[in-house]
């Protein structure tokens, strides 16, 4: 079995030896063997495993998430999954594109020609930009509701410190608490999760989709086919009867 020192290991992955030592630091790639003089040594299980997490983070998963993941009684199955939904992703802006450069060469064929512009050309693209943005909008939701709560719940927690005027924090809670319901069960309406043991696209009840451990891309659900608890992948596509018998 070889095994690499740190700096073997950094060069064999392509990245700095201060990478592969704070990535032992945060328990998500740890060494196979330390010897008595303390030097920390890697086997070929350990450099697969520096590649997927530099795969992961390629895909802008946090190291948070990579963990998860990680540790995942399916972590290869949720990875696939993860790659498919990226690879959908990247397939619809595909798509997205070729539509638009279809508008561009039909409107400037109708501006030649002097006809109208085709409604059915107009119709597909709205409906396939609305699909392909639909979970980046939810994403980019999630992270405009963390800044507004925290802003509003500091500036009314430092104006109670500094002021003693405690009724702005109170009316400030009421809002932040507010608007954390509404925006969870927002959340939860336009996303649905891929179980990776079974590929069952399924819709979480409210008290699990709370309760459950997540990450930017994933949560800890049961899975209402295969009853199987683990890290499913967020997803778009709609929900089918068929996914349940």
């Amino acid at each position: 079995m070889s095994k690499y020192t740190t700096g073997e290991i950094a060069k064999l992955c392509n990245v700095s030896v201060r990478t592969v030592q704070f990535y032992d630091t945060k328990g998500i790639l740890i060494p196979s063997e330390i010897t008595d003089g303390g030097r920390r040594l890697y086997t070929d299980k350990n450099v697969k495993q520096l590649q997927l997490i530099c795969l992961l983070k390629s895909l802008g998963l946090k190291l948070t998430e990579i963990k998860g993941i990680l540790d995942s009684h399916f972590s290869t199955n949720t990875l696939l999954l993860i790659l498919d939904e990226q690879s959908q992703k990247l397939t619809d802006e595909l798509k997205e594109r070729e539509i638009r450069l279809k508008v561009i060469k039909s409107v400037r064929t109708t501006l030649q020609n002097s006809e109208t512009i085709p409604t059915e050309i107009l119709t597909d693209i709205e409906h396939i930009m609305k699909e392909s943005k639909k979970l980046r909008k939810v994403h980019y939701l999630l992270i405009i509701t963390g800044v507004i709560c925290a802003v509003i719940q500091y500036s009314t927690l430092l104006l109670g410190i500094m002021k003693g005027v405690w009724i702005p924090f109170i009316l400030g809670m009421i809002a932040v608490i507010s608007f954390i319901m509404w925006f969870t069960w927002y959340y939860r309406k336009n996303i649905n999760y891929i179980c990776p043991k079974c590929s069952t696209i399924f819709h979480p009840s409210f008290s699990e989709f709370a309760k459950g451990k997540h990450t930017f891309k994933t949560r800890e659900l049961t899975c209402p086919c295969c009853k199987t608890k683990s890290h499913c992948v967020e997803t778009t596509n709609k929900v089918t009867e068929d996914h349940f018998h």
